[in-house]
């Protein structure tokens, strides 16, 4: 099964050219790995993101909502968004999945005119967020926003970003998407949702090089 601390293959057996007796090797283990992984949690919408409608383009999810006269849309994806919930060299008894997805996200907030507003965030890692929490504040962040633009129609690379604010502008625009409700809850709520859609596509994945390896 994957683990915390393997971002990557050991490339000290890689063996060039056709090699059957390699794709075998590899159907064998792929057989043992689809079966210890299909283990994981389902994933049923519904419990999810009640307010929103979700729509999937495989590691792509997009989010819809409307909240009086505005419409709101947060996409994210789970591509590389895997992060290490333990230390792997720290000796505590796992409590929860070894790994997490915490993807990058944006939502944009559109008016009636056709203006819109599209603020870019992150999820704040557990250890981020006890590094940065405030004696003084009863809940520290999971939001970092990174950038925001404002832009009319379709967003366009020549748009102005926004990556750098002061510091009484950068709390209102986390109250702007507290107000929406994209706040604490919604961002744990979302890497609990991505931690096993991402699992589904890591499992579907292996079906699929299974199929492909087995095909003569």
């Amino acid at each position: 099964m994957r683990k915390f601390g393997c971002s990557g293959l050991s490339h000290s057996h890689v063996r060039f050219g056709a090699n059957k007796q390699t794709d075998e090797e590899i159907l064998t283990y792929l057989e043992k790995e689809i079966k210890e992984e299909a283990d994981g949690d389902a994933l049923s919408d519904k419990f999810y993101f009640t307010e929103w409608k979700l729509a999937k383009a495989e590691s792509e999810i997009t989010m819809t909502k409307k909240l009086q006269s505005e419409t709101i849309t947060v996409i994210f994806n789970v591509n590389d968004s895997l992060e290490d919930n333990y230390d792997e060299y720290e000796n505590v008894d796992l409590d929860g999945p070894p790994m997490s997805s915490r993807p990058s996200f944006v939502v944009e907030i559109a008016k009636p005119s056709g203006i819109k507003m599209m603020i870019s965030c992150e999820c704040v890692s557990d250890q981020e967020s006890l590094d940065s929490f405030d004696k003084n504040s009863t809940n520290a962040d999971q939001i970092e926003i990174t950038s925001v633009q404002v832009y009319k129609g379709e967003r366009l690379p020549t748009n102005f970003v926004c990556q750098k604010f002061d510091e009484m502008l950068y709390e209102k625009l986390l109250n702007v998407l507290e107000e929406r409700n994209i706040n604490n809850q919604f961002v744990s709520e979302l890497i609990s949702y991505s931690t096993v859609y991402e699992h589904q596509l890591y499992v579907d994945f292996l079906k699929k090089m299974k199929r492909h390896l087995s095909e003569k």
